[in-house]
């Protein structure tokens, strides 16, 4: 079968055949395969995957281009270095982690994690209210 144009159920179908032949090759050479979206139109699609190398410090956390971007520019935000991988339990009562900075998005840069894995984004003021009230 040839495919003239892409549409959405064509593209799902590659993408999942796509992930599941790069998977092989992420696992042989033990690095992490991120699918990503991607939006096509007519008869071009660009290939949204991405391969990365993530690091687990001592203390058994994740290092991703994230982590070390808070290390590296924490203080200009008005945020403590040691505060990566800290928890905290917000007004709500749900605990979080700071596991990030996206300083490209200047309204909400810190990026946090919830228990079950869901990531938030969250700006450096309510980082810090939260982590001087815990």
């Amino acid at each position: 079968m040839s495919i003239q144009d892409f549409d959405r159920a064509t593209v799902r179908s590659l993408m999942n055949e796509m992930e599941a032949a790069l998977q092989g090759v992420a696992d042989k050479h033990g690095i992490v395969l991120k699918r990503k979206g991607c939006s096509f139109r007519g008869n071009v699609c660009p290939v949204p995957f991405e391969f990365r190398v993530e690091r687990v410090t001592e203390e058994g956390n994740v290092e991703t281009p994230e982590s070390v971007t808070y290390k590296q520019q924490a203080a200009m935000h008005g945020l403590k270095p040691e505060w990566l991988f800290e928890w905290f339990t917000d007004f709500s009562g749900k605990r979080l982690q700071v596991v990030g900075l996206k300083p490209r998005r200047r309204k909400y840069p810190v990026v946090v994690r919830a228990e079950n894995g869901t990531q938030y984004k969250m700006s450096a003021a309510q980082v810090q209210r939260h982590m001087a009230g815990r």
